[in-house]
């Protein structure tokens, strides 16, 4: 594409946004980013471009910035895209329409504002449900859609909502595909916190097969499975099983992503609960002590991911002995939290938590 100068900017515009979408299932992120910004540059300097055509792109960026933890560079290219988005004449073009939804969903679910991302992954869920070939677009969007309910307290709905995108992944693929694992995953967490082990572990060993068949072997994708059945393991008490997941997720996702990548402090903090529970207290203390650094420095300290891990890492601290670190972490964080969100019973636990510290 970049040798060939002659090429209508319209197609090469095209197909750059489509590498970008290819390398960002390849989790090269960066490269993708790259892709979609030299998009954004062509744009400027090309006549005839739509309005849903520029917030498609603008969305892409921001989806990939947000997936990279540069929530500040996002926002305003989101709101900018929100703002052509909502533009009568993109209605001219559905399929382009349905697409900037999507993407605009994903990016406002990362940043932490579900109620926003809800109305764009239901208008773009509701759109490729009436396509016939649209089943993994649809299914994309539910899966969002299914993290929203989830996320605002509505487990059941979400339950609904990943099992009908796996049915529509397998429907439009088959049932050996790799895109199955991206609603399969997800609903393992969901069963996994409703206390549904063996369900739970289904879902996950079914993605680890499918991210084995078709995946490079040093894939960082193979992480989260491993994550989710050492979950499974230590809900089941077999904490060696556990360690051993744990160990072999961070050590994949370290490799390559580096030491402080966010995926990895998300990562820590998982191990630091299943290492709370199991009342390795100093071990999970200071996981979560990184684990909070490496978020804090990717998504700021007020984004929904550090504040808990700050919360968790309180509570450790106290029963460490480092209460007044645990009160002044409560302190600054439960606020945020609240405001945040505000009817999420989760969050009362918390204060109930600062008060026993107190």
């Amino acid at each position: 594409v970049r040798a060939d100068q002659t090429m209508d900017p319209r197609v090469r515009t095209s197909l750059l946004l489509a590498i970008g979408q290819a390398y960002r299932g390849l989790a090269m992120h960066e490269t993708a980013l790259d892709a979609v910004s030299e998009v954004l540059a062509l744009m400027r300097t090309t006549d005839g471009v739509s309005e849903v055509a520029r917030s498609g792109a603008m969305a892409q960026a921001g989806d990939l910035l947000t997936s990279l933890g540069r929530f500040d560079e996002a926002r305003p290219l989101l709101e900018r895209a929100d703002s052509l988005v909502s533009n009568e004449r993109s209605v001219d073009d559905p399929w382009g329409r349905a697409q900037t939804l999507s993407f605009l969903g994903a990016a406002w679910l990362r940043m932490g504002e579900p109620e926003r991302a809800s109305a764009y992954e239901e208008e773009a869920a509701s759109f490729y449900l009436t396509q016939g070939s649209a089943r993994e677009r649809a299914a994309g969007s539910l899966g969002d859609l299914a993290v929203i309910r989830r996320d605002l307290g509505d487990p059941d709905s979400a339950e609904v909502l990943y099992r009908r995108a796996v049915a529509l992944r397998e429907e439009a693929w088959g049932g050996d595909h790799l895109s199955i694992t991206n609603s399969l995953v997800p609903l393992g967490e969901l069963l996994l916190v409703s206390g549904r082990l063996a369900e739970a572990d289904s879902a996950f060993r079914r993605a680890l097969e499918l991210r084995e068949a078709g995946l490079p072997e040093d894939h960082p994708g193979f992480a989260v499975p491993w994550v989710g059945l050492a979950k499974v393991s230590a809900a089941r008490g077999d904490t060696a099983r556990a360690d051993s997941l744990f160990q072999l997720a961070l050590t994949r996702l370290r490799t390559v992503y580096g030491p402080d990548h966010f995926a990895v402090g998300r990562a820590l903090n998982d191990r630091a609960l299943f290492r709370q529970r199991t009342g390795r207290m100093v071990e999970a203390e200071a996981d979560y002590r990184q684990a909070l650094r490496m978020l804090s420095d990717q998504y700021g300290s007020e984004h929904p991911y550090t504040l808990v891990v700050a919360i968790n890492l309180a509570w450790v601290a106290a029963v460490n002995g480092n209460v007044q670190e645990a009160i002044s972490l409560y302190g600054q964080t439960l606020p945020i939290l609240r405001g945040q969100r505000p009817d999420d019973p989760t969050v009362y636990g918390y204060f109930t938590d600062y008060g026993i510290v107190l």
